[in-house]
Parts: C-alpha cells; structure tokens; sequence
C-alpha cells in the first residue's frame, strides 16, 4: 500500500513463466514527490 495517497493500493502481476511480480504502478502515482504538479512548480 503506499503511503499517498492514503488507502492507495497498487496491483501487482504474478507471471508464471518467470516465478515472479512486478507491479502496475499507474503513471500517475510514480512520481517521487507528493501532491500535484501545481503544489510543486510554487
């Protein structure tokens, strides 16, 4: 679960050739700075 937004959960893809997950982080949570785009240009 990350941390923000809060309740967030992110799914993650078993793939059975290889044994292992990965997740499926959405573009729009993979930033390493919270809050949006605006709060950070200020």
């Amino acid at each position: 679960m990350r941390v923000t937004p809060p309740g967030t959960l992110i799914t993650r893809y078993y793939c059975p050739t290889a044994h292992c997950t990965f997740s499926l982080l959405p573009d729009c949570l993979a930033a390493r700075m919270p809050g949006t785009l605006a709060e950070v240009e200020e």
